[in-house]
C-alpha cells in the first residue's frame, strides 16, 4: 500500500478556524514556548552589578591600621564620581531590563558600562597603589591595604559585563540555534 500523500502546510488564516471547519490535514499551529529567561537573568546580573558598584564606592578603598588605630578612605574621598555615575546607570539599566513596564529607560548596552567602570578603576589603580606605598613609607609598622570597596566595584563590573554579554546578539543567537 503506498504511503498517504503529504499534508499541505498550514496557512496562517487556517489556524484561526475551529477544528470542525479547518480543512482536512491541517493541524493547529504549535504554541510557542515561553520566552527565554535570559533577559531576566541578564537583568538581575546588571542590576546587582550596579548595586555592588554604587555600594562599593561608599565602602573603604584604602585601609590602614597601626598601634590599635585604623583609618579608611572610601571611593568618594578618592574621587570616583565617574564610577558612581556609571554604577547608577548600570543599576537603572538592570531595572529597565527587569521591569520594562515600570522603568522605561534605555541607557545603552551594559557591556560598554561594565568596560568603562573597569577602565575608571584601572585609571585609579596606580594612585591607590601609590597611596598605599606612601602610607607604608611614612609610618613604619603600618598595615595598609586595598579596602573591600575596590573588590565590590570589581565584582559589580564583572556582573554588569556578564549581564551585558547575555544580551549581546552573539549570545542570544547561539541560544536560539541550540534549541
Amino acid at each position: 500500500m503506498p504511503p498517504p500523500p503529504p499534508s499541505p502546510p498550514p496557512s496562517e488564516s487556517d489556524g484561526d478556524l475551529p477544528p470542525a471547519t479547518r480543512p482536512q490535514g491541517l493541524r493547529q499551529p504549535s504554541v510557542r514556548p515561553p520566552a527565554s529567561p535570559a533577559p531576566t537573568s541578564a537583568g538581575w546580573l546588571v542590576f546587582l552589578g550596579g548595586v555592588l558598584v554604587v555600594v562599593g564606592v561608599f565602602l573603604p578603598w584604602i585601609q590602614a591600621s597601626a598601634g590599635g588605630q585604623s583609618v579608611s578612605v572610601n571611593g568618594i574621598t578618592v574621587g570616583t564620581y565617574g564610577t558612581l555615575i556609571l554604577g547608577g546607570f548600570a543599576l537603572a539599566r538592570g531595572a529597565s531590563m527587569l521591569w520594562p513596564q515600570i522603568v522605561k529607560i534605555q541607557l545603552g548596552t551594559p557591556l560598554i558600562g561594565g568596560v568603562l567602570i573597569l577602565v575608571l578603576l584601572g585609571m585609579r589603580w596606580g594612585s591607590i597603589q601609590q597611596t598605599l606605598t606612601d602610607v607604608r613609607a611614612q609610618t613604619p609598622g603600618v598595615n595598609a591595604s586595598i579596602g573591600i570597596g575596590v573588590y565590590a566595584v570589581i565584582a559589580g563590573a564583572v556582573l554588569v559585563l556578564a549581564g551585558g554579554a547575555m544580551t549581546s546578539p552573539r549570545f542570544t543567537s547561539g541560544r536560539r540555534a541550540r534549541r
